[in-house]
């Protein structure tokens, strides 16, 4: 009777803490995780910022300094590493000045656990099977529709479509990226990125195991004593 109370109290938590958000707040002085993207006679990507010429995407240790042109835009990358799902998302704010800013969707569709295909420079070289959609605005949410713009068309979808799978090959287990930052001439100045997320499955699960294992103890504990 005690171990079944345990467990339904354990599932209790677990259900619990699925339904919360959590937040990962990216700012210049904390900038883990955070790569600089412009388009300056081609795509690059790189995890220390670009700062030369008219395209500029940097850290300037107080704001994330973007300048775009009309022949190319700058911003900055999330996830890169591919750790967020889209199913896990619920939005993005931005507090910036300047801009206006942009939104878009990385989505690694080509499903290698990569978004693109760079060379060693870190200069796209081509989608890899992957796509991308955009949303004019600094911040999104369920309700935001996106344009398309390569890969698979998200056009005229919203955040809560893609991640119920109403577009083919794209759906809630698949890995995003996101881009934040002019693609129209201008500057803007990021003093922070925060992102709301449902716990991925694998914290759950070390949470649960961890729970699960306080228990045993408590019990073994107990016994001996």
């Amino acid at each position: 009777m005690k171990r079944g109370l345990v467990l339904g109290f354990l599932l209790a938590i677990l259900v619990g803490i699925s339904a919360m958000a959590m937040a990962d707040t990216f700012t210049p002085t904390s900038s883990t995780g955070v790569y600089y993207a412009i388009n300056d006679s081609g795509f690059y990507t790189n995890s220390t910022g670009y700062s030369g010429g008219n395209v500029q995407s940097y850290n300037t240790g107080s704001v994330f300094n973007l300048t775009g042109v009309s022949s190319g835009d700058a911003g900055i990358v999330l996830y890169f590493n591919g750790s967020l799902k889209l199913g896990n998302l619920l939005s993005v704010s931005t507090i910036s000045a300047g801009g206006p800013l942009a939104v878009n969707l990385w989505l690694d569709t080509g499903g290698d656990g990569h978004f693109w295909s760079y060379d060693s420079s870190g200069m796209l070289t081509g989608l890899a099977g992957d796509s991308y959609g955009g949303y004019v605005g600094s911040s999104i949410n369920d309700s935001t529709v996106f344009y398309g713009l390569g890969g698979i068309s998200i056009e005229g979808k919203s955040l809560a479509q893609l991640k119920n799978g109403d577009v083919s090959g794209i759906g809630a287990e698949t890995p995003v990226a996101l881009w934040i930052g002019l693609n129209t001439p201008g500057q803007a100045d990021i003093s922070s990125v925060t992102v709301q997320a449902t716990p991925l499955p694998g914290t759950l699960l070390l949470l649960g195991s961890g729970l699960t294992g306080l228990v045993l103890w408590r019990r073994r504990k107990a016994a001996v004593s």
